[in-house]
């Protein structure tokens, strides 16, 4: 099963959901832990996912955010072109049913491996 971490930004009702579906589910909640945040120079309010994906990449975790913006895009290819450890990352819509994004992420969840999802990007829902 999938060591997993949910961004800041991420809906709670996603972890929960997750939780109680796979009860000895791996998942930590980054805001549970100590990052140094990096505020973004183009949107006032919003952040950098490099503090998370740092995080995620000590932890062998897979990052779910829903922080889909140029400069996180950018941050995760750039990474991957300086041949840091780059975790998998899995972005959630906030369009998208909330239980069609859950049902993906258990599908995702059961189905695969920490390994297979190293320096990948998933869009969920998964169309």
């Amino acid at each position: 099963m999938l060591k997993l971490a949910t961004s800041f930004t991420v809906f709670v009702e996603i972890y929960q959901r997750l939780v109680e579906a796979l009860p000895d589910l791996d998942i930590k909640k980054v805001q549970d832990n100590e990052l140094e945040w990096i505020p973004s120079p183009s949107f006032i309010g919003r952040w950098y996912v490099e503090p998370e994906l740092r995080w995620a990449a000590r932890e062998g975790r897979i990052l779910i955010t829903d922080e889909l913006d140029r400069i996180n895009i950018k941050v995760f290819y750039s990474n991957l072109d300086k041949g840091k450890k780059v975790p998998g990352l899995f972005i959630v819509s906030t369009h998208a049913d909330l239980d069609t994004i859950v049902n993906d992420l258990l599908l995702v969840i059961q189905a695969s491996s920490n390994e297979e999802w190293d320096e990948k990007l998933l869009y969920i829902p998964i169309n």
